[in-house]
């Protein structure tokens, strides 16, 4: 076990250090909307995606956007969509990352999210997401389930 997680140690290292960061736009000016950073890591096959602020109803259609050309571009066994840094989401938020979810299942691919903060869990919770998608506490745990086939979570019954 203890070599397993030296493997995802490493990779979560090596992840960090080629990290490609892309930055959406900060605010909205018609919408007085907040910002918003999407930070997008390609380690094949997996494809780890960071968001940090609010993801509320005009950065969801900038991230479905960033995403979507990430995954046609690097075409990803698998994306693990990182929420550490989230402050705040909305049901735009939701729908973008059930979206991402259908369009990854429909072509074979594997999707799933890890640490979500507190002030998201309430509306993950409230739109039953984890009874879908695969959540996990800790980024090194998902990994472990995308690239080595670790088992899911047990799932959250609200």
């Amino acid at each position: 076990m203890g070599a397993v997680f030296a493997f995802v140690e490493k990779y979560l290292h090596s992840c960090r250090k080629n990290l490609i960061s892309a930055e959406l736009i900060s605010r909205d000016k018609q919408s007085g909307g907040m910002p918003m950073d999407v930070e997008i890591d390609l380690r094949p096959p997996i494809l780890l995606v960071r968001l940090s602020g609010e993801l509320d109803h005009h950065q969801a259609v900038r991230m479905r956007e960033k995403v979507d050309r990430e995954l046609a571009r690097s075409r990803p066994r698998a994306v693990l969509f990182n929420l550490c840094g989230l402050t705040f989401m909305d049901s735009s938020g939701v729908g973008a990352l059930l979206g991402r979810y259908r369009k990854l299942a429909a072509a074979g691919r594997h999707m799933a999210v890890c640490e979500v903060p507190a002030a998201v869990s309430r509306i993950t919770e409230m739109a039953g997401l984890a009874r879908i998608i695969p959540f996990f506490d800790h980024e090194a745990a998902a990994l472990q389930h995308l690239i080595l086939g670790a088992p899911e979570p047990q799932k959250r019954r609200f």
